[in-house]
């Protein structure tokens, strides 16, 4: 699969006004892509996360009441869960 590839039409008013403000449009451009970019990216990670809780879950529950974690237990793994993306990510 390929990189989606999006045309973004700026009016010539606005053009002309940001060029007559001093306002670099492609540097505004690019700097809003990366938001989104970030943002679906963030949007994404947590769908993931959604799933991989819902799919545990539903996981747990068809377990033997012998065999299920506590919520002790499932905190626990919560947390260091979190913890160890925390320090991947920084």
């Amino acid at each position: 699969m390929s990189d989606l590839v999006l045309t973004i039409r700026v009016p010539e008013t606005l053009i002309a006004r940001a060029n007559a403000a001093g306002i670099e449009i492609n540097a505004q451009l690019e700097a809003q892509t990366n938001k989104l970019l970030q943002t679906l990216e963030d949007e994404v990670r947590r769908a993931e996360a959604s799933q991989t809780l819902l799919a545990f879950m539903r996981a747990a529950a068809e377990l033997p009441d012998y065999d299920k974690p506590s919520p002790e237990e499932i905190d626990a793994e919560i947390r260091a869960y979190y913890a160890e993306r925390h320090s991947q990510l920084h």
